[in-house]
């Protein structure tokens, strides 16, 4: 089915690709099937691996229909290193795991078929490093998400602090004020 492309033996091959393989749809449904692709990219924030998920499957399936011929990298990576980012900013650890996974098996599947493994090696990494700025997106928003709920613990806390010092000021007084009402009476009974 795939076969590695040799310039040398066809010097006026119109293919781009570094593995042809042949689809059993004319290439020009490629650009309709494509929707598969990047459709996904509408629910990956409410469900960001079964996004991307569906995103390569929709790739496959048009590899496989339309064969390889047609160039979808402007469009592809672009949407890989998105759902890259969002499986890191969005999930925990092992999810998120997962996420860059599948979204290496979108990019590196598309830049291997189309142009080789140094180019797919060079978008694995664009895409691991999107997935790694996703990662410290996600911790900052957890750290700021901590500091706010450190916050409106300690302002409460204040608040008990001040209620309990105006209570204390009101025992503080009302002793004193019974004190010398105490001393009044007393001078009073003596004079």
């Amino acid at each position: 089915m795939g076969r590695a492309r040799d310039e040398r033996a066809d010097p006026n091959s119109d293919a781009h690709s570094a593995i042809d393989v042949a689809g059993f749809l004319p290439v020009e449904l490629a650009a309709p099937l494509f929707l598969l692709i990047t459709v996904p990219l509408l629910w990956r924030r409410l469900r960001p691996i079964a996004a991307v998920g569906a995103a390569l499957a929709g790739l496959v399936v048009n590899d496989v229909l339309t064969g390889t011929d047609f160039l979808r990298c402007g469009v592809l990576f672009p949407t890989g290193f998105l759902f890259a980012f969002t499986a890191g900013a969005q999930l925990d650890r092992g999810e998120a795991r997962t996420g860059l996974g599948l979204s290496l098996a979108l990019v590196l599947l598309d830049a291997g078929l189309t142009f080789g493994a140094p180019v797919a090696a060079v978008a694995g990494g664009v895409t691991a490093a999107v997935w790694g700025i996703g990662r410290v997106v996600r911790s900052r928003r957890l750290m700021a998400e901590e500091l706010r709920a450190h916050t409106t613990t300690l302002r409460g806390l204040r608040d008990e602090r001040a209620r309990m010092e105006v209570a204390a000021d009101r025992a503080r007084l009302s002793g004193e004020l019974d004190a010398l009402l105490q001393r009044r009476i007393l001078w009073n009974d003596i004079s």
